[in-house]
């Protein structure tokens, strides 16, 4: 990194000891309301996501839907689903969570997935 953004990252990251990254603080969030049952929708799967939004193992199931073919290398889903957020394939009350991280800026028509 230049000298610049070195210096940033250590004022405001690595100069903070407890600092948490934002995915980690929303996975954090989200194992507190999960059980082992539950059913989870990652929506926009897409290869994989971060360690801490891996549920898999965690829960029942894990359903990944993604428009991209790339889902079926996703490792982190029990179940991958090619699809789009608008317009799910899921009958009402499938999921017990869906979760959705860095994706409502790629829908279509975000106003309908949410």
């Amino acid at each position: 990194m230049n000298c610049g953004v070195d210096n940033l990252v250590e004022r405001f990251y690595n100069g903070h000891p407890d600092w948490v990254d934002v995915t980690s603080r929303f996975g954090n969030l989200l194992r507190k309301y999960t059980k082992p049952g539950f059913r989870v929708l990652n929506l926009g799967a897409g290869e994989g996501n971060a360690a801490p939004i891996n549920f898999k193992g965690e829960v029942q199931s894990v359903i990944g839907l993604d428009l991209s073919p790339s889902i079926h290398r996703n490792s982190q889903i029990d179940h991958a689903v090619i699809g789009r957020g608008e317009h799910m394939p899921f009958r009402a009350q499938s999921f017990d969570l869906v979760l959705s991280e860095w994706v409502v800026e790629h829908l279509f028509e975000p106003e309908v997935a949410v």
